[in-house]
């Protein structure tokens, strides 16, 4: 590391032990308590008003995760979602997550992540999914090449159990965790522009921090992970031995997702996801 890399480093440390943070670095505080779902069949980790951190399948159910081969813009997707359940034979309610996917936030082409907020937010409202007033879904947004509209990606829901199967941990899903501090009430980027490996390991090590605080809020263990979603256009992979392999163990037989994608803030460069998940669907639409 030279001089001026390491002065860059040591900066940014002082930085987030001025916002309270010392020795590991913990984005979430650790474990918080969880809140029930009870008409979706599954409980939440509080997050902010547009999404949960986590969601994990309440007792008796489990979560099923599809995926579109081909994306549906927002709208439509929505509505077909709410078809595909009540084939189903399940409530709206039982929706528990979306993964998007929109237009890059520097492109000038679609809505912003503000306004899509908004939007996002009422259209969850009408549908009957808040909880207290907040959305119990957990969420992945990012931009992809050509896309010019917020679509769907993939979507999780909740079943009732299958009783005849094995005993197994509870299914759960995280959303995607950014490089940020104080995210519940001053979200504050770290390492804001600084993508050289050193700016990424900073950035690295504040977003599977947030996925171990909301994995031990929701009881469960990297063992108990079935899929790694990792969304970055930047190298990361001389960070893999560091951060995830140590904790992945025998999980890492199944590898990770790396999407090239680009998270939906200017400066924000890096998001994580984990699931625990074992049926996965493909939807052709």
């Amino acid at each position: 590391m030279n001089y001026l890399t390491r002065r860059k480093w040591l900066s940014n440390m002082l930085t987030l032990v001025a916002c309270g943070f010392t020795g590991r670095l913990v984005a979430s505080g650790g474990k918080e308590p969880l809140v029930p779902n009870e008409r979706g069949g599954y409980w939440f980790l509080p997050g902010l008003p547009f999404l949960s951190f986590a969601v994990r399948a309440a007792e008796g159910f489990e979560i099923v995760r599809a995926t579109y081969r081909t994306m549906q813009p927002f709208a439509q997707g929505m509505a077909d979602i709410e078809a595909h359940l009540k084939a189903a034979g399940r409530p709206i309610d039982a929706l528990c997550g979306l993964e998007l996917r929109s237009a890059d936030p520097g492109s000038g082409v679609g809505l912003g992540f503000g306004a899509f907020n908004r939007v996002f937010q009422e259209r969850i409202a009408e549908s009957g999914l808040l909880v207290d007033g907040a959305s119990p879904l957990i969420r992945v947004n990012v931009s992809a090449p050509n896309v010019s509209e917020h679509s769907i990606h993939a979507f999780t829901y909740t079943v009732p159990l299958d009783a005849t199967r094995r005993p197994a941990p509870p299914t759960f899903m995280t959303c995607a965790f950014p490089e940020a501090i104080n995210i519940k009430t001053k979200p504050e980027l770290v390492a804001k522009g600084d993508t050289s490996l050193a700016g990424l390991r900073t950035k690295m090590e504040v977003v599977i921090a947030a996925v171990d605080d909301a994995m031990a809020s929701l009881e469960t263990r990297w063992a108990d992970v079935t899929g790694v979603q990792l969304y970055s256009v930047y190298d990361v992979q001389p960070l893999y031995d560091e951060f995830l392999a140590p904790r992945m163990g025998d999980v890492a037989r199944h590898g990770i997702d790396w999407y090239f994608a680009r998270p939906p803030i200017v400066g924000n460069d890096l998001e994580i996801a984990v699931r625990g998940i074992r049926v996965e669907e493909l939807i052709e639409a």
